[in-house]
């Protein structure tokens, strides 16, 4: 049954819920580092993973308090690590450094930060954060969310934890600082007026594929095989098959089960690639697709549900907007709060 609603799940301005300072805490870059009162470490390269890990001091960071050493670090860079060996490139102090650039402001301001919203009643929440974790496992699968578990560094329960934490963290910034900020009426029409691109819902379908995988360099006579296939199934539509139908029985891919639904594409945002989105917004509700070749493979396109971009009147969003605004003046509040969490700390960077 196709869907006459409009979809919940939008791009940009239209998400599900507007950024909560898009977990700024948990996203900016770490202070300049300052020199630690220790020798540094020499500037040598490493041809195996064991030294690679060699060239790390014990403790990487120093603050007040507490410290982040190797040992906790290692698992989360070790993978990347690895693959640049495998290329027959030796480690450098310098890459090392890049990929401690990757982790080390996120773990540096959960340590930072959680004690500032444990203070204030914003708890870890394990079986919460264990729930979430379920919910990711299944709609990746089992392999792929260990695969990437093992990419992270992190055992389940590392993994849950830091989710636990991250949660506790995020809603204790929405509490002392996005929700005690103001948008003034004033400040609502200047950014509606401002940001159009934001506050228009962009054009939306509803759409499903029938998807037959072949690599893009696979040899010629696989690619010949899957077009065979994917011109007969596109003969069985056109002898009345129903698509959902055929999706479950022929497509390949995890869409197969649901009917072959993709769900919403708004223009533009290219989350199936450049040559599906062009076949799709090309089609008409209950239109179906010539065969349309990505990297993926070859697919057959329907339209099932087309909502044209509309740009609504400011009294519909008018709240949406006001939590943008605040948003965004807790942004600049929270940037100076954590420059006084750094100073204070008074941190100490022991790696190069």
């Amino acid at each position: 049954m196709v869907e006459t609603a409009l979809p919940s799940t939008r791009v940009g301005f239209w998400s599900v819920a507007l950024p909560v300072l898009v977990f700024f805490c948990l996203c900016r870059s770490a202070p300049a580092k300052q020199n630690a009162n220790t020798a540094s470490p020499p500037a040598n390269v490493a041809q195996t993973l064991e030294q690679a890990r060699e060239l790390l001091p014990p403790v990487l960071v120093r603050y007040k308090g507490g410290e982040i050493r190797r040992e906790e670090v290692w698992p989360r860079i070790k993978k990347r690590v690895q693959r640049h060996l495998a290329t027959g490139n030796p480690a450098t102090p310098g890459l090392l450094n890049f990929l401690l650039g990757q982790v080390m402001p996120l773990m540096l301001d959960q340590r930072l930060l959680l004690p500032k919203a444990k203070a204030a009643g914003f708890l870890p929440d394990l079986t919460g954060a264990e729930q979430n974790a379920r919910e990711i496992e299944k709609q990746q699968g089992t392999e792929k969310f260990a695969g990437m578990l093992r990419e992270k560094g992190l055992t389940r329960e590392e993994f849950v934890l830091e989710m636990a934490v991250r949660t506790a963290i995020k809603e204790w910034v929405e509490r002392a600082f996005v929700d005690k900020e103001t948008a003034t009426d004033a400040q609502v029409r200047k950014f509606y007026t401002g940001n159009p691109t934001e506050v228009t819902r962009p054009e939306l379908m509803r759409v499903s594929h029938i998807l037959v995988a072949v690599e893009s360099n696979a040899p010629g006579q696989q690619k010949a095989a899957a077009r065979k296939k994917i011109e007969g199934l596109r003969e069985e539509l056109k002898a009345g098959v129903p698509f959902a139908d055929l999706a479950r029985r022929a497509s390949d891919g995890r869409t197969a089960a649901k009917g072959g639904d993709v769900g919403y594409l708004a223009r533009g945002q290219g989350r199936m690639g450049a040559a599906f989105d062009d076949a799709a917004f090309a089609l008409k509700p209950g239109q179906i697709s010539g065969v349309v070749e990505t990297s993926r493979g070859l697919h057959l396109i329907k339209c099932e549900k087309h909502w044209d971009a509309v740009k609504p009147p400011i009294t519909d969003i008018k709240e949406r907007i006001a939590r943008r605004v605040k948003e965004e003046n807790a942004r600049k509040t929270f940037s100076v709060f954590m420059k006084e969490i750094y100073a204070d700390a008074d941190l100490k960077f022991f790696y190069r």
